[in-house]
């Protein structure tokens, strides 16, 4: 907080290596981690592809950082600071924008929907678009014990009914 008092930025945790082979999604056809961690030589299966971020680049974002974005959010609402948490939903935003771990989102849907009221629609909307934009999340069975544990089953059929698609 006290960085962001003075700068108007805050940093994230350093990217990590993913690690976690659980799980397929058919969502990338590279066979790189999006989050630019680590080279991949097997198939496509591990991670859900949002963007186009080279490996190494440095706007690449990592599970861990998400979660990051996600509890910054919640103190800047906590403590009323309204820009930092503005910056927050956008860090965050960006990061589900140039993708993400498959088996690291479901973890980052939890944090978001256990720690924000479902009246604050910021995150939880910017999590319902990544998933029904990547579809195949659904299918991981860690998803779908997030689905059932939260309000994330009811945001996403309600956001699937008012935009006319097909979950």
């Amino acid at each position: 907080m006290i960085d962001w008092m003075y700068t108007k930025d805050y940093q994230g945790p350093h990217p990590t290596a993913v690690t976690d082979q659980a799980g397929p999604c058919d969502c990338l056809e590279s066979t790189y981690d999006p989050w630019g961690n680590s080279v991949r030589t097997k198939s496509k299966q591990n991670y859900v592809g949002f963007g186009t971020a080279a490996v190494g680049s440095t706007s690449s974002v990592n599970g861990a950082q998400l979660l990051h974005h996600a509890r910054v959010y919640v103190l800047g609402d906590f403590y009323g600071l309204k820009h930092i948490r503005e910056l927050a939903m956008t860090k965050f935003r960006d990061g589900c924008t140039q993708g993400c771990s498959a088996s690291k989102f479901p973890e980052v849907a939890h944090e978001v929907y256990s720690t924000t009221s479902e009246e604050d629609r910021g995150l939880r909307d910017i999590v319902v678009g990544t998933i029904l934009k990547h579809r195949k999340m659904i299918d991981r069975p860690e998803m779908q014990s997030v689905i059932q544990q939260t309000a994330l089953a009811f945001d996403l059929v309600m956001e699937a009914h008012n935009t006319g698609s097909h979950l």
